[in-house]
């Protein structure tokens, strides 16, 4: 839920803001996949944390 908090409240800066968003096709992006369990269980942790704390932040 929080997710959705989020991308609603960033919808609501861009519209704000004036900004206009683009498709890039040519845009490139990379990711580095966690080795081991323990890796991917620590990554999803601290994205958790950063869902929960971006959630506190767009309440405020």
């Amino acid at each position: 839920m929080v997710y959705c908090e989020i991308i609603f409240t960033i919808k609501n800066w861009i519209e704000i803001a004036n900004w206009v968003l683009h498709y890039v096709k040519k845009a490139y992006a990379d990711t580095d996949v966690p080795d081991s369990v323990p890796e991917f269980l620590s990554q999803r942790r601290r994205w958790l944390n950063g869902s929960l704390f971006a959630g506190f932040y767009a309440l405020a």
